[in-house]
């Protein structure tokens, strides 16, 4: 079965609340969540072999595999990366670009949250976070993340991480830039520019779906994401305290 939903958003867009809606409309939907729950990042590592994913056509591979369910609607990274390859494969397919308020608060929020999970801090409780992160995420997640997101020429190409080095202008203007090259690449009649703070209307209105008597699902905002990365940090802290009394135990019983 084909996508029907390709997501061109960047991550912190809302991708996580947008995923939920569109499970709750019926579609099973592809996000990063997928990735390090089934461990698919040497999937898209091969992709991405492929002149960096620009000539890969098998998208059923990605998204219908045997043993998995059937996937109708992809977004977040590193699906989204590939929006375009993916629209020649599936032209019926409608495309939703989720955004945010104005490029500074999609900054704000990226430099607070993915970027926090993928450098997880310095010291030795930063180093064994990292570990956790590595261990949680699976064994080629962070890795994957790089090369897909950060250093595909296609994306951000380095420009998330230097909102993190100095939150500049250049990472805001990458995020405008990247809207207005899905705008210009999507047919309008295909297109959804997307705020999840727009609730049901426009999303149902655009897929031709009755709206649920539910609110809008909010999920992965900006305080749930750094719990989750304060949480790995407590988890290393522990392993650091059960490595390190266990050494001393040892120390004490040799004496």
């Amino acid at each position: 079965m084909p996508l029907e939903i390709i997501g061109a958003g960047l991550p912190r867009t809302g991708t996580s609340s947008l995923r939920e809606a569109l499970e709750q409309l019926g579609y099973p939907t592809y996000h990063m969540s997928e990735n390090a729950k089934f461990n698919d990042s040497k999937k898209w590592m091969f992709i991405v072999e492929d002149n960096y994913g620009r000539d890969f056509k098998d998208w059923d591979y990605a998204f219908a595999q045997k043993g998995r369910r059937v996937y109708t609607a992809s977004v977040d990274a590193p699906g989204s990366t590939f929006y375009k390859s993916q629209m020649e494969v599936y032209p019926d397919a409608k495309v939703i670009l989720t955004v945010r308020d104005n490029p500074k608060v999609w900054v704000d929020s990226a430099r607070e949250t993915v970027l926090k999970a993928t450098e997880a801090g310095g010291g030795i409780i930063g180093a064994v976070t990292k570990f956790v992160v590595q261990d949680v995420f699976q064994q080629k997640m962070l890795e994957m993340i790089n090369l897909v997101f950060f250093k595909h020429p296609d994306a951000c190409n380095g420009a998330l991480h230097k909102a993190n080095l100095d939150g500049g202008k250049a990472a805001e203007e990458f995020y405008t830039s990247w809207n207005e090259e899905v705008i210009r690449s999507v047919p309008s009649d295909k297109l959804l520019v997307f705020n999840v703070k727009q609730g049901w209307e426009p999303l149902c209105k655009f897929l031709g779906k009755p709206i649920p008597n539910t609110p809008f699902p909010r999920v992965n905002d900006r305080v749930e994401f750094q719990k989750n990365i304060s949480n790995m940090r407590y988890v290393a802290l522990g392993f650091l305290t059960i490595v390190g009394g266990g050494i001393c135990g040892l120390a004490i019983f040799l004496l």
